[in-house]
């Protein structure tokens, strides 16, 4: 009998993720069925992670060597964060936004209110909103690419590795689209720069302005422990996201020990382990967890 791999998958992190998360590997494994993960590799040096390695199978007979939580999880990544597709060249990463993700049966998807978030380690900025599914972020990698190599050739200075790349680049999106049906990330027939000018729906941030926002840190600190001492936890996690592009080592120390504090008292378990093994582990070197040192 073969494994399950969607309840191995909600076992190994403790919760389902989003239906989108299947259905994007169900069509993504089909570029490269032998190594699924490396489906986008040549075209877009993205490699496929996190959840996505267990849904290939990497994990059906290996055991984590650590909490799956901390499974590609950079240093800069807040909690909400679960990685599933990175960048080799610069280590830009998209994952799923999960506010509070609760234990669920495995045929119980959360289908509403799916974001894919992306940042950088390099960058100290919070994840910004790409898309509502990952097909659609893959479609935005595709055509920007696309689009940049389409100028050059309008301009004729296209070399011929740009040319191989394009070659590359249709491929790759003929190839999903043949596979992604109706899937909405595909159902536009415009390329290039007119699908990305349609793309001009706002997402709501992932954060709200901070009212009057403390200038130094000390101050912010002291706001922030007022609000968890009047019970209003929701106030002191703004202060968290607007410090965020702000911290450093030292500055981590006061933020997360505070921050595991407001996911209890919101009663959000998992993204409080994940700020406990984060303080458990403070200079953590590993991002695939499945690798020894």
């Amino acid at each position: 009998m073969g494994v399950n791999r969607l309840k191995l998958l909600a076992d190994h992190y403790g919760f389902s993720f989003p239906e989108d998360l299947a259905l994007s590997f169900d069509v993504l494994k089909r570029v490269k069925p032998l190594e699924p993960l490396k489906g986008l590799v040549e075209a877009l040096d993205v490699h496929l992670v996190g959840p996505f390695e267990v849904l290939a199978g990497r994990f059906d007979k290996i055991s984590p060597l650590n909490e799956m939580l901390l499974h590609w999880r950079f240093r800069t990544d807040p909690p909400e964060l679960f990685t599933i597709a990175v960048r080799g060249e610069d280590e830009m990463h998209w994952g799923y936004w999960l506010k509070n993700p609760k234990p669920l049966d495995t045929t119980n998807h959360p289908k509403e209110g799916t974001i894919i978030a992306g940042g950088s380690p390099h960058v100290r900025t919070f994840p910004q909103p790409v898309d509502e599914s990952f097909l659609g972020v893959v479609r935005l990698l595709l055509e920007v690419d696309y689009a940049r190599i389409k100028e050059l050739e309008s301009l004729g200075i296209m070399m011929e590795p740009d040319r191989d790349q394009l070659g590359k680049l249709s491929r790759l999106r003929d190839l999903i689209g043949r596979y992604a049906g109706n899937h909405s990330s595909w159902i536009s027939k415009a390329t290039g720069e007119d699908w990305l000018l349609g793309r001009t729906a706002p997402f709501r941030p992932l954060r709200k302005k901070v009212i009057h926002p403390p200038t130094l840190f000390t101050v912010a600190l002291s706001e922030m422990d007022q609000h968890l001492i009047n019970n209003k936890p929701n106030k002191a996690l703004q202060i968290v996201h607007f410090l965020w592009p702000k911290m450093n080592p030292k500055r981590e120390k006061e933020i997360w020990p505070r921050l595991r504090e407001i996911y209890q008292m919101t009663n959000q378990p998992i993204l409080g382990k994940i700020c406990q093994m984060t303080v458990q582990y403070p200079q953590r070197a590993w991002l695939d967890i499945a690798e020894k040192d």
